[in-house]
């Protein structure tokens, strides 16, 4: 995960995570995540795993994939680096967001 871009294999996608994270610092103040009361670098293996899933799954549509990834969020996301699902869902939505978006 420490690669700034990552291609989705076989599919051309392009991310550019440091520019995502850039982005979401930026935008975190005001959004409702602050309401967590936590650090944005607790929030950052989560905004990752986001955009993991997506370069992953973007050939499907979210809502069919997203009950999977509470699952695969568990398996994958070392317990001490988890957030609540609520904040999690509404990352990996953001997420989805942006990179559709582009």
């Amino acid at each position: 995960m420490d690669i700034a871009r990552k291609i989705a294999p076989g599919q051309g996608v392009l991310l550019d995570i440091e520019a995502e994270l850039e982005y979401w610092q930026r935008v975190f103040p005001d959004t409702e995540f602050r309401d967590a009361s936590l650090p944005f670098a607790d929030f950052v293996p989560t905004i990752k795993f986001g955009y993991d899933c997506y370069l992953l799954f973007h050939r499907q549509p979210l809502a069919e994939v997203l009950p999977s990834l509470r699952t695969r969020y568990a398996l994958q996301i070392p317990r001490h680096q988890q957030l609540e699902w609520r904040w999690a869902d509404q990352i990996v939505r953001h997420a989805w967001g942006r990179m559709r978006a582009t």
